[in-house]
C-alpha cells in the first residue's frame, strides 16, 4: 500500500513513510481528538423532581420532594449515568426541592463534583439559568448540571432545542455546544445547542 490505512484496534500505519513511528503518529491523532473534545461544552438542564404541596405554615422555598419524586430523580440519575454523562459541576436553585434533586443526581453520577446552591435561581427566568453557568462554571469543566424550576428551566430547554418541550418534574435535557469557553454559552437562542438526550419520568425519550 502507498498510503495510510488503519489496522486492527484503529492503529494507523503508513507503508510509504517508514521513518514515522506508528506510536508517534497515533499520539498526534489522539492529541488532535482530545483537543477537539475540549472544544465542546455540555449542559444538563433538569427540572426539580415532584415536590409536596405547600403547607399552611411553610414557605414555597422549603417544599421537599415526595417519595415518588425522589424515586424518579434516582431513575433520571441512572439514565444519565448509563449514557456516560460525566458531570464536573452541579448548580442548583437554593430551594429545598431543587437542592434535594441535585443531591440525588450528584450522589449517583458525580459524587465528587462541587454543588453550588444559588438563591437567585429560585424561579429565575431562562436567561438567569444560562447566566449562572457562564458565571459559575470553571474553565476546566466540560459538563455542568443545572437544576431549576419551571417556567424558566423549561423555557431554556425549549429555546436551546428550538422546539417546545413538555417539561414535567425531573425532566432532564442534555445539550452540547461547539464552544470552548463558557462565556460563549447562549443566554437565550443566539447559539443553538445540540439536544443529545432527553429524559422524562425517568425514561429516555426521543428528542423529536
Amino acid at each position: 500500500r502507498d498510503g495510510p490505512y488503519t489496522g486492527s484496534g484503529g492503529i494507523v500505519h503508513n507503508a510509504g513513510a517508514p521513518d514515522v513511528a506508528p506510536e508517534s503518529r497515533n499520539k498526534r491523532i489522539f492529541s488532535q481528538w482530545n483537543s477537539e473534545r475540549r472544544m465542546m461544552k455540555t449542559v444538563v438542564l433538569m427540572r426539580h423532581a415532584k415536590a409536596k404541596p405547600q403547607e399552611s405554615a411553610e414557605r414555597d422555598f422549603d417544599r421537599r420532594l415526595t417519595h415518588e419524586g425522589r424515586r424518579i430523580a434516582r431513575l433520571t440519575a441512572q439514565q444519565l449515568s448509563d449514557a456516560g454523562i460525566a458531570i464536573d459541576r452541579v448548580i442548583v436553585s437554593a430551594a429545598r426541592r431543587t437542592a434535594e434533586t441535585g443531591q440525588i443526581v450528584a450522589a449517583a453520577v458525580c459524587p465528587d463534583a462541587p454543588l453550588l446552591a444559588l438563591e437567585e435561581l429560585f424561579h429565575a427566568p431562562a436567561e438567569g439559568y444560562a447566566a449562572s453557568i457562564r458565571e459559575q462554571a470553571d474553565a476546566a469543566d466540560e459538563t455542568v448540571l443545572v437544576v431549576g424550576h419551571n417556567p424558566g428551566i423549561g423555557e431554556l430547554m425549549s429555546l436551546w432545542a428550538e422546539t417546545p418541550l413538555a417539561v414535567s418534574p425531573a425532566t432532564a435535557a442534555v445539550f452540547r455546544f461547539d464552544v470552548s469557553d463558557w462565556a460563549r454559552l447562549p443566554l437565550r437562542d443566539r447559539l443553538r445547542g445540540c439536544l443529545d438526550l432527553l429524559i422524562s419520568h425517568g425514561v429516555r425519550v426521543s428528542p423529536d
